[in-house]
This record gives C-alpha cells, sequence and structure tokens, in this order.
C-alpha cells in the first residue's frame, strides 16, 4: 500500500507543483503531509476492522482537523483552496 501511495504521488506531485506554483520545499512538505495522511487513514481501517470503532472514530475526528492545518501550514489561502479543487472538493475522508 505503501508502494502505490509513493508511485501515485510520483505522478501528481510534478502536476500539484505547477499548477499551484510550490516552491521545492513546499512540494517536499505537501508530499510528506500526504504521505502522513496516508498513514493515519490506514490506522484508521486497521482499527475499525480490528473492531475498536470507538478508537477508529475518535482518529477520523481528529484526521480532518489535523489534515487541514497541515495544509495550511504549507501553502497560503489561495494554494489550499486550489488543492481541494483538484481533489475534488475532498476535505477529509478517501
Amino acid at each position: 500500500k505503501r508502494a502505490e501511495t509513493s508511485a501515485k504521488l510520483d505522478e501528481q506531485m510534478p502536476r500539484y507543483q505547477q499548477e499551484l506554483g510550490l516552491t521545492n520545499s513546499q512540494t517536499d512538505r505537501l508530499r510528506t503531509v500526504i504521505e502522513a495522511r496516508e498513514e493515519r487513514v490506514a490506522e484508521m481501517v486497521r482499527l475499525w476492522q480490528a473492531g475498536d470503532r470507538e478508537a477508529a472514530g475518535a482518529l477520523k475526528g481528529a484526521e480532518n482537523e489535523t489534515y487541514q492545518m497541515e495544509l495550511q501550514g504549507v501553502l497560503n489561502d489561495q494554494q489550499v483552496e486550489q488543492f481541494r479543487s483538484m481533489q475534488g472538493g475532498r476535505r477529509g475522508g478517501k
């Protein structure tokens, strides 16, 4: 799964960099944010499948807020909005 995510990001990051006007530093930091989010989502799924619905729900509740804060730490407001539209308007979840 991690290799699949990495390969997908290898394809997406140049597009993000060009369309969002990212610096090399922003591009690297955005990739780190996306990878961290994928790890948290995978943990939510693992907890859910293990039957720990309460822990999965708590993690899910915090996930979107964490992700948005991380994005705002890397991108300016305009870039955040454009990134969201590139993601199909998704704010959280998969």
